[in-house]
């Protein structure tokens, strides 16, 4: 249902439109209360559209242009700041600009459902009033075209819409992008940044639609070239500065660096001018981009988010952490240890979507924040596992595995809704995958779990799957073979077979770490012979091996990103997840395993110490015998551990 306010003033606009016998807009009649129901919704949107608009005669109904509703200015007046202008005593009103603040009253309604038919068809008429608009008005500037493109994309935004926006309104865009070209010179720098924006938020289709004889990537040429030119980039306010890079990196044109060397110096300038909210924008933007500017750009705003960490808020946190994830910088401990030790204590504030950031950037920034926030972490994210699509529960619950979640809360959550089918959108073969992968790592995958996930296991198509996806399906099925052989039994061999070649391929890209180097001559001086890569069980796995007699050696050597580090002075450095899996998996084709500690390595003196340390470390390995896993368990945490 309406507020009252809003139901009341409503009523106020549009009880005068019908004394002064104004048709409204499709027919629909005055009568009656202002309707409260999702149907009165879009009445109400139709009904606003004749009381609060100010021109030329549009499909049929009379508008006084030189006297605006007085009580449909009393509405907007609150909200349009400077945008009304008073002269002898009349107000004057644009279409397009209280055609803006309709645009925000139908986002208020929060229960329309995003990308349902009731917000097509409020997408539809608003349109449609648009489009009419075009047609009949003659005094439309760049200007107007600017803000109309612009108000165009925050509705697909908040309606979810953009692809059915592109797809049936194309003679409207195509108009509005051909008005706005014709002089994009005389838009404030503001506004070409807000343009590209718009673009990009409607999303890369856009460029290729027809804009008069050519397409809307001439528009979208034109203004980069203009945005991009020193002199305009030191007019843009900053947050059109964030807005701009968010454009271009959602817009995915390629060969971009021309501009985005001058956009990174003009940031670098204005860093300190950036208001808080508008850092993590900045940042997601280049982010969805790719630009790794490690040298100059990254250091900078990790200096001033330095400065401002406590002031961010916690969805502010979330996204800055994830874009510095992405972005592989992880120069950013002081971020990562007042996110862990002053934002993370008071969760009850964090919605689900920030957790999964949060957990995920901290395993791509290869840190560990201790059990007692993974567990906090756990509870808070397992009521909500539901809201979550699939994607985000099964990357959350890899991370999870990785850092060695011993709280099984969540984990508990996740395969209630997989057994349920309660998980949004369902299962798609890659997340499948990892969710199985990741619950056996924890110790959680049973059979019922396991015939779950089954069906997305075998329905997939090998030719359409990414090569990174099939690595996941056969990571997992490897699994199952070696560790579940009667669970692999209920698996196609065909979708092994189908994966087995992305796995090879990526198993021969494989490099041992460069501690490696320094190893290698300390075991020949044992009497072992060394080789530094080696590819075993016909390419499935390749290590460092060292052979002495019978004795037979995997040296796995603990380094970032297989070790992640801590800056709680109470936690020590985590062995991830994946890599305490390699181990096993080694253990269980019957290698033995020397697990060489690369921190202790380096802080070593001389030659000598490492002799020692090897020596203590080979030791017990001698006359160990090493078994595969037994069936009806995962093992991993049962079997003996690396020395």
């Amino acid at each position: 249902m309406l507020t009252g306010r809003i139901a009341f003033k409503l009523q106020q606009c549009i009880r005068p439109a019908a004394d002064r016998g104004w048709r409204p807009f499709g027919g629909i009649g005055w009568d009656g209360p202002v309707p409260g129901s999702l149907q009165g919704i879009l009445t109400l949107g139709a009904l606003t559209y004749p009381v609060i608009f100010g021109g030329s005669p549009v499909d049929g109904f009379r508008v006084d242009n030189r006297r605006a509703c007085p009580n449909a200015h009393d509405f907007h007046q609150t909200r349009q700041s400077g945008v009304q202008t008073k002269k002898r005593g009349v107000v004057k009103q644009h279409n397009y600009v209280i055609q803006r603040e309709c645009s925000k009253l139908l986002r208020k309604f929060k229960y329309v459902p995003p990308a349902s038919d009731m917000a097509k068809n409020i997408v539809r008429e608003t349109l449609d009033y648009y489009h009419n608009m075009l047609r009949v008005e003659s005094n439309l500037s760049p200007r107007n075209g600017a803000a109309m493109l612009v108000r165009v994309a925050k509705f697909a935004q908040s309606s979810s819409l953009h692809d059915y926006i592109i797809e049936t309104q194309q003679p409207f865009l195509g108009g509005v992008c051909k008005m706005t070209n014709g002089r994009l010179f005389a838009l404030r720098p503001q506004e070409v940044s807000n343009v590209v924006w718009a673009l990009g938020e409607l999303g890369p289709g856009i460029l290729d639609v027809r804009m008069g004889s050519g397409t809307i990537r001439n528009l979208y040429d034109k203004a980069m070239r203009q945005a991009s030119d020193w002199k305009v980039l030191e007019k843009v306010r900053c947050a059109d500065l964030a807005l701009l890079v968010i454009g271009i990196a959602k817009l995915e044109v390629e060969d971009i660096d021309w501009a985005m060397e001058e956009i990174t110096a003009t940031i670098i300038r204005k860093l300190v001018k950036f208001k808080d909210p508008d850092l993590p924008g900045l940042l997601g933007g280049l982010a969805y981009m790719g630009w790794r500017d490690t040298k100059v750009l990254l250091p900078a705003i990790a200096v001033e988010c330095k400065k401002r960490v406590g002031r961010f808020q916690s969805q502010d946190l979330a996204k800055l952490l994830w874009a510095f994830a992405v972005l592989e910088f992880r120069d950013i401990q002081h971020l990562l240890w007042i996110t862990t030790t002053q934002t993370l204590p008071h969760l009850r504030e964090v919605q689900p979507q920030e957790i999964v950031k949060i957990v995920w950037a901290y395993d791509h920034l290869h840190y560990y924040p201790g059990e007692s926030c993974l567990a906090k972490m756990s509870r808070l994210m397992a009521p909500n596992v539901k809201k979550l699509v699939a994607s985000d529960i099964a990357h959350t619950l890899q991370a999870f595995a990785n850092m060695g979640l011993e709280e099984k809360m969540v984990v508990d959550s996740v395969c209630d809704c997989i057994i349920r089918n309660q998980i949004e959108g369902g299962l798609s073969t890659r997340d499948a995958a990892v969710l199985g992968w990741s619950l056996a790592v924890l110790d959680a995958l049973d059979k019922r779990v396991f015939v779950s996930l089954r069906k997305p296991l075998a329905e997939f198509d090998p030719e359409t799957l990414p090569e990174k996806h099939k690595v996941d399906v056969y990571r997992f099925c490897l699994h199952l073979q070696v560790f579940r052989p009667q669970l692999a039994d209920m698996v196609s061999t065909d979708s092994m077979a189908a994966c087995q070649g992305a796995w090879i391929e990526q198993v021969s890209e494989w490099e041992p770490p460069g501690l490696a180097s320094e190893v290698g001559p300390i075991m020949e001086v044992l009497g072992f012979s060394w080789m530094e890569k080696e590819t075993i069980g016909d390419g499935l796995m390749a290590v460092s091996s060292a052979r002495r007699g019978d004795l037979t050696l995997a040296v796995e050597i603990v380094t970032p990103p297989n070790c992640y580090v801590t800056y709680m002075p109470s936690e020590k450095p985590h062995t991830a997840g994946s890599f305490l899996w390699r181990e096993r998996l080694l253990m269980a084709l019957g290698w033995r395993v020397l697990r060489v500690d690369g921190g202790a390595w380096e802080d070593m003196a001389n030659d000598q110490e490492r002799e020692a340390y090897l020596k203590e470390r080979i030791q017990p390995l001698v006359g160990l015998t090493v078994e595969g896993g037994v069936d009806g368990q995962d093992t991993l945490l049962d079997q003996p551990e690396a020395a």
